[in-house]
């Protein structure tokens, strides 16, 4: 009985190992992109590699500035699931360590195939949404490998200040749209381990992210990074004015502290905790811009995942 058993699960295991590769279990897909390897996931039949850091982490000094470029990594990174969202939570809390874009690609695709990419830019009202609420599967089953990113949102993303305006040349409250421009360089440097052609590239968003698209066509930094652009819902026909020319409410001017840049960031962390002052305080807070812009909380949005 003993050498029958024996027998059988020699007689299986040689069984297996004459099934063909397909039949067996899939390997991790891999690639190598200019900050380190990375291992993905094989997912209804496409291979993806989710939660990639294109831009340094947006925080501390960095809060409020352009994106710098992300550190590479040595070993293998995890890239088979989606990095943590820009979108705040319904108390005002971000995570700010949230600048990762996902790649979806056909099954089998390799390093230097020149295939077509398409960079989804998501909707959102500027305030909600995350790179990871699309569904490539679809687009890469057809041969095309979909990029979708994340991008600083709220006030992280859009808050504009005299302090901040000084300290960044002469422009303030376009951090989330710079962030998408850095993500499309990411591209141009990266897509090519993928297997896509950095010559191919369409970006593509709706709401917001057609906003967005609208502005990239524009934006002379982000020329070059792509050559096709699909605006979803994008008011393409709205005017869009200076800071300064929008009549502003409230009886006070801002003082002299809403001026200082190391009070304006103490602000920004204090509303990233979701430190909410009492009542009083709100009303004493209201008499300087900056703090009411920074007080006021998001309404978390929650997005069903877009199939393309």
């Amino acid at each position: 009985m003993i050498v029958r058993r024996q027998l059988t699960a020699v007689a299986l295991a040689l069984a297996a190992l004459s099934l063909p590769l397909g039949a067996q279990a899939q390997s991790a897909p891999a690639a190598k992109i200019k900050q380190g390897a990375l291992k993905g996931a094989v997912v209804e039949g496409v291979e993806e590699f989710w939660g990639i850091p294109y831009a340094a982490p947006p925080v501390g000094e960095l809060r409020w500035k352009p994106p710098t470029a992300a550190a590479g990594w040595t070993g293998e990174r995890d890239a088979s699931h989606a990095g943590p969202s820009c979108q705040p939570s319904q108390k005002g809390e971000y995570t700010e360590d949230c600048l990762f874009a996902n790649v979806t690609r056909p099954a089998g695709a390799k390093a230097g195939q020149k295939l077509p990419v398409y960079v989804w830019i998501h909707g959102g009202a500027f305030t909600g949404g995350s790179g990871a609420g699309v569904d490539g599967t679809s687009f890469a089953k057809k041969g095309i490998v979909v990029v979708s990113v994340n991008y600083r949102l709220g006030r992280l993303g859009f808050f504009a200040h005299p302090a901040l305006t000084a300290e960044n040349g002469g422009t303030s409250a376009n951090y989330g749209l710079a962030d998408n421009i850095a993500a499309l360089k990411w591209v141009q440097g990266n897509v090519g381990a993928f297997g896509g052609d950095p010559k191919k590239v369409t970006i593509g968003g709706e709401s917001a992210g057609a906003i967005l698209v609208n502005l990239l066509m524009l934006a002379p930094p982000a020329q070059g990074t792509f050559n096709g652009a699909i605006a979803e819902s994008g008011f393409g026909r709205r005017r869009h004015r200076p800071a300064e020319s929008v009549p502003q409410s409230g009886r006070a001017a801002p003082g002299r502290h809403c001026e200082d840049r190391q009070h304006v960031r103490h602000l920004g962390r204090q509303h990233a905790r979701g430190d909410v002052p009492d009542s009083g305080r709100r009303r004493r807070n209201r008499r300087c811009p900056a703090r009411r812009a920074l007080h006021g909380l998001l309404r978390r949005r929650q997005e069903r995942p877009r199939h393309l």
